[in-house]
């Protein structure tokens, strides 16, 4: 796990890490550290949605964007919260308001709180998908 920290929170390169392991007294290929992360990712990804249960505030900032994701482009839509804390992420094919609610959807979901203010851009999908999934908000 420590070599999967070092290669995504840090942003090291394989052979970085490799060496950062090697002064560590563990010596790996970059192939194994390679599979550690394909493996690992999704498992650690699912871990640290579920510490953030509970742990949001209650105003968010909304915003979505357009990103290549393994050659294909796709809708990123992400929230964090008042103290710049990540609420949730979303990718998806479409921007529209049925995507939007999906995300908002899900982000109360990874959470379990439920907003009293949204900041957003002019995301003109966002305004109606936050009416449906949280109501009138004040």
């Amino acid at each position: 796990m420590l070599a999967v920290h070092y290669y995504y929170r840090f942003r090291n390169s394989l052979d970085d890490v490799v060496t950062l392991m090697a002064m560590r007294g563990f010596y790996v290929s970059h192939q194994t550290v390679h599979n550690w992360t394909q493996t690992f990712v999704v498992e650690l990804g699912l871990k640290l949605r579920e510490r953030r249960y509970g742990q949001a505030g209650k105003k968010w900032h909304a915003d979505a964007t357009y990103i290549r994701v393994e050659g294909r482009w796709c809708y990123f839509y992400r929230a964090i919260d008042k103290e710049g804390h990540l609420v949730d992420v979303y990718l998806s094919d479409v921007r529209d308001q049925a995507a939007a609610e999906a995300f908002f959807e899900q982000a109360q979901n990874t959470t379990g709180v439920t907003p009293v203010q949204i900041t957003t851009g002019k995301e003109v999908a966002l305004y109606p998908a936050i009416e449906n999934a949280f109501g009138t908000m004040i």
